[in-house]
């Protein structure tokens, strides 16, 4: 996650991931949540534009940006999931903790978390594999 887009409420997430076999579409899934566990947004590669190079691979990363999301100050929770078009195979849960300062709020946004509904894209990069020599 990148700290510094987060002073404009910008969250950018990169996923790598290493699968033990070929993923034919990659697919990547975000929940953000409040401290107390309040689900805010979320965003998967099912749902929001997905721009990707990763076809039939086991090494990628998968980067999500979401652009000024309207959110208020406090601590937020995000979990991270990776699957296919069809099925999720792995998640973790609750994986980081971050604050947004009252500063960094957008002042047109109405008291309360709530539930979001806003933009993300979604890109897609093969790993190359690393070969070492003896």
């Amino acid at each position: 996650m990148n700290a510094e887009a987060l002073e404009s409420c910008d969250l950018i997430v990169d996923i790598e991931f290493v699968s033990p076999w070929p993923l034919r579409t990659a697919v990547g899934g975000l929940l953000l949540k409040t401290a107390v566990g309040e689900p805010v947004w979320g965003s998967n590669c099912r749902f929001h534009p997905y721009e990707s190079q990763i076809k039939s691979s086991a090494r990628g990363v998968l980067r999500c940006q979401s652009r000024g999301l309207p959110i208020i100050p406090g601590q937020y929770v995000l979990s991270v999931w990776l699957g296919d078009r069809h099925e999720d195979y792995d998640s973790k849960l609750d994986v980081l903790k971050f604050p947004i300062a009252e500063d960094h709020v957008n002042p047109l946004r109405p008291p309360g978390s709530g539930h979001l509904d806003w933009p993300a894209v979604w890109e897609g990069t093969v790993l190359k594999t690393h070969v070492t020599s003896s």
